[in-house]
């Protein structure tokens, strides 16, 4: 599991990004094969069980192999003066004749959720920590557990009550410092 896809209102799971094993994908015995996707963006309708350690999904690995990758590529050549400017700067070295363009099939008012993401504090701009994992009950999502900044700190779960919004670059919370304050620890894993 990579990452998962909120509704930005009601925070029910829409979606979850998969990460394809290189067995299940196909590409361990072709290890340069590049059109392969390894990252899948599976349908919340579709998870029958959610849990820490372990994601079941209702589908066959044929139609597992067929859902739409998270990530497409849209390849763009440039114009004839990005061409020059390339060859200019490349002083007669290969030059660039073409990129492809990321893009993420995350559909509007949603929040992709992922391991690492920075978590700020409203609009002030302090970083008060990143996520270790989003924590969910059925479909609902729960919190979100966070390993705050500094030495010595452990895990907090982060109710979703404080979760504000989310794009590209962090989520972001909603509380006071005395609620920042009385997160609880997360428990060990059994």
């Amino acid at each position: 599991l990579l990452s998962a896809v909120v509704d930005e209102t009601s925070l029910e799971l829409q979606a979850l990004v998969v990460k394809e094993t290189k067995r299940f994908a196909g590409t361990l015995l072709a290890p340069g094969t590049s059109m392969m996707n390894d990252e899948l963006l599976v349908p919340a309708y579709v998870v029958t069980r959610l849990a820490r350690d372990r994601v079941e999904l209702s589908l066959t690995a044929a139609q597992l192999r067929g859902l739409p990758p998270y990530l497409t590529y849209k390849r763009r050549y440039p114009t004839f003066s990005e061409y020059l400017l390339a060859v200019g700067t490349t002083l007669g070295a290969n030059p660039l004749v073409s990129r492809s363009d990321e893009a993420a099939r995350e559909p509007g008012h949603q929040i992709e959720i992922y391991p690492r993401e920075p978590v700020m504090l409203g609009h002030s701009g302090r970083r008060i920590g990143r996520v270790v994992e989003a924590v969910f009950e059925d479909h609902d999502l729960v919190g979100i557990v966070i390993k705050p900044e500094g030495w010595f700190k452990e895990p907090v779960i982060m109710p979703r009550r404080f979760l504000e919004r989310g794009d590209d670059a962090a989520l972001f919370v909603q509380l006071t410092e005395e609620e920042l304050g009385q997160l609880e620890p997360v428990a060990p894993r059994d």
